[in-house]
């Protein structure tokens, strides 16, 4: 921490930057390390006994997601193959508005916000409004 605060004071980052990124560093520290799939515990295991270890960890988060309840074991082993843990802060933008991209999120804990920009902003559908919860 007093490393960070160093080089962050030497690169002249404002001060709300600075604890935003320190507030992180601690997180990751303190809380998300014991969840944390990557971490030194588990290097070294097997390919299929880390694909099992991964289907334990992820496996309620995904069945919360109705329409990925019907999928078939491999489609469902596949996804949790992909899957890599992320972080996010408060005031954090995790999509933007216009944003392309092929992801797929789901949240292990926490409150995420959704704040269309404007009238442009395309109507939740499909797949997405089950995630969101609205349906039209």
């Amino acid at each position: 921490k007093a490393q960070t605060s160093v080089a962050l004071k030497h690169l002249q980052v404002p001060i709300e930057l600075t604890e935003r990124v320190l507030a992180y560093q601690s997180f990751v520290q303190h809380v998300h390390r014991e969840e944390d799939l990557d971490q030194p515990a588990f290097h070294g295991l097997s390919t299929p006994l880390m694909q099992e270890l991964r289907l334990a960890a992820y496996r309620k988060l995904i069945l919360k997601a109705p329409f990925l309840r019907e999928q078939k074991k491999h489609v469902i082993s596949m996804m949790v193959s992909s899957l890599s843990d992320l972080i996010y802060l408060p005031a954090d933008f995790i999509v933007c508005s216009g944003d392309t991209g092929r992801e797929l999120f789901f949240m292990r804990r926490g409150v995420a916000g959704v704040y269309p920009s404007g009238p442009e902003c395309p109507p939740v559908w499909g797949e997405s409004s089950e995630v969101a919860g609205v349906y039209p």
